[in-house]
């Protein structure tokens, strides 16, 4: 079975504020579950960026997720929010304060507790990670670090391209994904 959902406040779905994973790890969790009570003993997700973090929050919380596949996952919201306010210190601190402020009043939590990097040590699912060096919203450091977390794990796979930003995917991402996923899903490894 296949299920394709955008995450919320993203494509077709419902919502005005993206919760940066702080609530779409749950969200793909139910999605998961109304799988499962449709017939499906195997469920893998594939997520890109806020659907990376969200699915490897996701899977470290549930165990019924069979595999995941992530596209340009970021550590923390905080690491986030210094890759794109750091330049200007003073500017960074200010900025990431009112993110963090906006995300308590708006969101109902605080958003510097979204820790896909901490998450991803409870991940013991099949993983393939994948990253642009390229990458400038994401800095390709990013997959460095999950790389150090997965790189023990019995079942992790890592694919790393030159080229594409943000959101850009590579021409044989869908390829690789499928073989990815037959193999994950059928319990076999590399």
């Amino acid at each position: 079975a296949v299920l394709a959902m955008d995450i919320r406040a993203s494509g077709e779905s419902g919502g005005r504020w993206s919760t940066l994973g702080l609530r779409e790890s749950d969200d793909l969790r139910r999605a998961v579950q109304a799988v499962r009570e449709r017939g499906a003993t195997r469920v893998g997700l594939f997520g890109s960026s806020v659907g990376a973090a969200a699915a490897i929050l996701a899977a470290a919380a549930d165990q019924d997720i069979t595999a995941i596949a992530v596209h340009a996952p970021y550590t923390d919201v905080p690491a986030l929010a210094h890759a794109h306010y750091g330049g200007i210190a003073p500017l960074a601190t200010l900025r990431a304060q009112s993110l963090y402020g906006w995300g308590t009043l708006f969101l109902g939590g605080d958003l510097r507790t979204v820790v896909p990097l901490a998450a991803a040590r409870g991940v013991t699912q099949p993983v393939l990670l994948i990253h642009s060096r390229a990458d400038a919203f994401v800095p390709f450091e990013h997959a460095r670090r999950f790389q150090q977390i997965f790189g023990d794990h019995a079942f992790a796979e890592f694919y790393f391209t030159d080229q594409g930003g943000h959101q850009e995917y590579p021409a044989d991402l869908t390829d690789r994904l499928a073989d990815f996923f037959s193999r994950a899903l059928a319990g076999l490894g590399r």
